[in-house]
Parts: structure tokens; sequence; C-alpha cells
């Protein structure tokens, strides 16, 4: 009888220890920085924003007519204007990756604000929960 007690406490336990790891994944973060020849933006959130997220990129990028939504996107990307960046793009999770050296300053300013847009747009969602 000891044991079945023990054994069902320590289930509880560790079903409780992990409980936290299953439904914890709602965190947002976003990190900007901007050093000397570049500037990067990583962000990481609840997987169900991923369609709003690519729906404002497919908004504020001219990408050849091509879409952002659905996809998943691990490459440099070239814009109709010439602004060329680096984009990892997974459910939740965003990285992008400009060097200004590569870059005109207006597409600097673009590609920044894109970015603080996101993170605001972020921040926003999180609030609303």
């Amino acid at each position: 009888m000891k044991k079945q007690i023990f054994i069902v406490v320590t289930g509880l336990f560790f079903l409780l220890s992990f409980s936290s790891c299953l439904w914890n994944h709602h965190d947002t973060s976003v990190s900007l920085s901007d050093s000397g020849e570049e500037y990067r933006m990583k962000a990481s959130y609840e997987r169900k924003k991923t369609f709003k997220i690519q729906e404002f990129l497919d908004s504020r990028l001219e990408h050849n007519g091509t879409s952002f939504r659905n996809t998943k996107t691990n490459t440099r990307i070239t814009l109709d204007d010439g602004t060329t960046f680096y984009m990892k793009s997974y459910p939740g999770k965003l990285k992008i990756e400009f060097n200004k050296t590569e870059n005109s300053e207006e597409a600097y300013y673009k590609i920044k604000g894109i970015c603080e847009d996101i993170k605001s747009l972020l921040a926003e969602n999180s609030a609303d929960r």
C-alpha cells in the first residue's frame, strides 16, 4: 500500500513539474541589436501569432509579388527596391539580419522600422491575453 501511494505521489509531482513546460509557451521575446555594420532582430512568440506576423511582413515588404504567409523561410531576401537581408522564419520564431554596408541608409531605416513595428505588434498582442 505504501509503495502504491509513493508511486502516485511521485507521479503527481512529475506531472505538476512538467505541466509548466507544456503550458508556458506563451512568452514573447523580442531583441533588437544595432551594431556598426549590422542590424538584427530576434523574436520568439506564440505560434498562433505567426500568421499575423506573416501578414504584416507581406504588407510592408515588396518581394516580387510573393507572400510570406504559410511559409518557412531560411534565406537571403532581395526586395524589389534592391534591399537585401537574411530572414529565418518558423512558426513562433523570426530572425532578421540586415547588413548596413550592403544596403542604403533608406533601406536601413525601412527594415529598422519594420522590426520595431513587429516588436510593438507582439507587445500589443501579449497585453491582449
